[in-house]
């Protein structure tokens, strides 16, 4: 995540167009903030669109403006690019607008203009557009739901975001800023998360990424008085400290608690190649500690590849 960081620093002082891609959750809008907060356009608008969360009939209204009497009960409204104009877009699940919007879209930034709906006025905008997707941005032509012209277009640089399991050292610092945050916000003395919580904390799988993080520590924001011990974790959580036999003295506590994972995640997972996915190994690294813990492999029916 470091390296990002680094790259984010250094594409403030260019316009480039850039597209991030990473799973639900972890930390795109952050990183488009982080951008636009580094970029000479700092302190201009910082317009943010769910592409997936506006109706496809409304989305170039909402993106370009309508003029009154394009369609029943349409007023007069500028889009958000016109309200953009100097600042920057970021468009998030880029990949689920709809191809005829993609066309749309990629004429409007070649072109560097847009047209209200149901007018033939053309208005040039200066933004700079950041983009995202939820899987490889290659992967989203492949399939069909993104534009190859556009990709090209709007990837400039390409950020890919890690999920918060693949960067486990971030979470002791992410935990005690964002509990920090919540209890400033509520004039709430901040609590101290002690070691044994923040070892369940550091490696839980996270598959909500940093949005399900944000939201357990405003929960704890709220429930802890002074100490963040394991029994004030989400219910979620706690399952890795459901009790599973291990040989007593063998491994340290935080085998132990990996050991309890693998076996939870192995149980409840489609095949052995969902299980790694899910923990964030390798599929041989996955097969490497089933044999270190000693836990029994499981059976072919239902996990296999």
């Amino acid at each position: 995540m470091q390296q990002v960081v680094q790259l984010v620093e250094r594409l403030g002082l260019t316009d480039a167009p850039i597209m991030l891609s990473g799973e639900t959750g972890s930390g795109k809008e952050v990183v488009a903030s982080l951008i636009q907060s580094k970029s000479k356009r700092a302190g201009c608008p910082f317009i943010k669109l769910n592409c997936a969360a506006i109706p496809k009939e409304l989305l170039e209204s909402e993106l370009f403006g309508v003029t009154r009497g394009a369609f029943t009960g349409a007023e007069t409204k500028a889009g958000q690019f016109e309200i953009a104009n100097s600042g920057t877009v970021f468009l998030d699940e880029l990949s689920d607008m709809p191809m005829e919007m993609q066309v749309k879209l990629l004429r409007a930034v070649e072109d560097r203009q847009i047209r209200r709906v149901g007018s033939n006025e053309t208005r040039s905008i200066d933004v700079r557009l950041i983009s995202a997707v939820n899987k490889l941005p290659e992967l989203c032509v492949e399939k069909g739901v993104l534009r190859e012209d556009l990709y090209y277009r709007l990837s400039a640089f390409h950020i890919p975001i890690p999920p918060l399991r693949e960067r486990r050292e971030a979470i002791p610092g992410l935990c005690r800023t964002l509990l920090k945050n919540f209890c400033d916000q509520a004039g709430r003395d901040v609590p101290r998360i002690d070691d044994a919580a923040m070892d369940v904390l550091k490696n839980y799988h996270w598959p909500g990424n940093v949005r399900q993080l944000k939201n357990e520590m405003l929960r704890l924001s709220v429930l802890a008085n002074g100490v963040v011990s394991p029994s004030l974790l989400d219910s979620r959580i706690k399952m890795e400290l459901v009790d599973v036999p291990a040989p007593e003295g063998k491994w340290t506590a935080l085998q132990v608690l990996e050991r309890q994972a693998i076996i939870r995640t192995v149980a409840v997972s489609y095949n052995m190649s969902d299980a790694a996915r899910k923990l964030g190994l390798g599929r041989q690294t996955l097969y490497n500690k089933i044999s270190q813990y000693g836990i029994e492999k499981p059976k072919k029916k239902g996990h296999g590849e």
